[in-house]
């Protein structure tokens, strides 16, 4: 956190910081942290499957798939891909998961 007094900008700072907080499950502030990662950022992509993975622990199963869609199509992310696959083959939704 003093990090970020310092520094505002800092984004290795917010991802640590969100990080531990969704390690200890707080997710909402873990999901606050990642947010503020900027799209041109190398972390993006990291820090958006970081909230969907926080999302769908949350039971926001719908919102998780949601964002992962919207990765998938924005940014040509198959990583997100396989996470939507995974999502529907955990709730043994296989039709759907084998369509992701």
């Amino acid at each position: 956190q003093m990090a970020l007094d310092l520094d505002p900008e800092n984004i290795d700072a917010r991802v640590l910081l969100g990080d531990t907080l969704a390690r200890n499950g707080r997710h909402d502030e873990a999901i606050s942290y990642f947010k503020d990662v900027p799209s041109d950022h190398p972390l993006y992509m990291d820090a958006q499957r970081q909230i969907a993975d926080l999302l769908e622990d949350s039971g926001r199963r719908d919102d998780a798939l949601a964002l992962l869609n919207k990765l998938f199509t924005e940014k040509n992310d198959v990583q997100s891909l396989i996470r939507i696959g995974d999502i529907y083959r955990q709730d043994e939704s296989y039709a759907d998961a084998l369509k992701a």
